[in-house]
């Protein structure tokens, strides 16, 4: 006998709204509890294309800004490294200049400045030999080799100096010596590519150094001479030695201090591309908040009328089941 007022179909009805109020409950207990309008790209199909745009644009300026860090730190390391070097080669040209004039014969001298000027040799080799995270950086494109061999003693670096083809000519006489530029790189085992990094689409760098370039070349010749020099203290008189070695240095210090400003301008093009990086960072991260979030009073006053309307629902429906026919007799 049916003793309740209804159908099926109303049961199934009222039973579908419950579980969607239900539903729409659980949503909004997930988005008070989060911050988030979803949990996936579903629940904001409207605006997903968009979001996931987004965040591609997102990561992509964040690897690129990673990468840019790592560059940072190269400048840094030439730069430490120039700054070293600028030092050596104003100690190399105030030991030369102080030891001209000081005395002919080396065994007459307490102190012999060609072996200083050795020490200062191999402090430039260590300085072009520099390597981070497993790169040599003044080897150009050959990053996986010292670019720099120098000999290990002072007997060793006069043998390779004087003779034919060396990067040094002695022609005969301690005052005539020639400089022969195409050998004047003996001791670089680099390549010859000249490196450059983007920064970004519209900004590239130039200050990778090559160990072979001319600073270099003439600091290394410069300390080389004065190492093979036969007398310790030099004859203020020997006026082609004494202003080819001044010479050399000069340039050195010159083309350094030019290397100094590179790296000092690449480092303000960097920064520059960082800072636009960092901004378009969060501006596109508030975009994506913006689509993403809710706002917390809101949500949270909507949370209670669901939880208030699914209550009422299921005191409805638990009344409508009590009725029954037998009420109406």
């Amino acid at each position: 006998m049916i003793s309740r007022i209804g159908s099926y179909t109303f049961t199934s009805q009222n039973t579908s709204r419950l579980i969607k109020s239900q539903q729409e409950l659980i949503d909004l207990q997930v988005q008070v509890a989060t911050g988030k309008r979803s949990q996936d790209y579903k629940g904001i199909s409207a605006n997903s294309r968009q979001l996931i745009n987004l965040e591609n644009s997102v990561n992509n300026a964040e690897q690129n800004l990673a990468q840019n860090n790592r560059v940072d730190l190269d400048i840094k390391a030439y730069n430490a490294a120039i700054e070293a070097l600028t030092d050596l080669a104003y100690e190399a040209k105030s030991l030369y200049n102080s030891s001209v004039g000081s005395g002919a014969d080396p065994t007459d001298q307490v102190f012999d400045p060609r072996e200083r000027a050795f020490d200062l040799l191999k402090e430039v080799e260590a300085q072009l030999n520099l390597k981070i995270d497993g790169d040599y950086l003044f080897g150009g494109g050959r990053t996986n080799a010292k670019p720099v061999t120098l000999p290990n003693d002072q007997a060793t670096l006069s043998g390779e100096i004087g003779g034919a083809g060396q990067p040094y000519e002695l022609n005969g006489t301690a005052t005539a010596f020639v400089d022969t530029a195409l050998n004047q790189t003996y001791y670089y085992d680099g390549d010859n590519i000249d490196l450059t990094y983007r920064a970004s689409d519209d900004v590239e760098l130039d200050f990778a150094m090559r160990a072979n370039e001319t600073a270099f070349q003439d600091l290394i010749g410069a300390l080389s001479v004065m190492i093979d020099n036969p007398n310790a203290h030099p004859d203020p008189a020997d006026a082609a030695t004494v202003d080819f070695i001044e010479s050399l240095l000069t340039n050195a210090i010159s083309e350094l201090g030019t290397q100094a400003q590179k790296l000092g301008f690449a480092a303000n093009q960097l920064q520059k591309v960082n800072n636009e990086l960092e901004s378009f960072i969060t501006f596109t991260q508030n975009e994506i908040e913006e689509i993403e979030s809710i706002d917390p009073t809101e949500a949270v006053v909507r949370l209670q009328q669901s939880s208030l309307n699914l209550e009422i629902s299921y005191q409805a429906t638990a009344r409508i089941n009590q009725l029954s026919i037998a009420n109406f007799i």
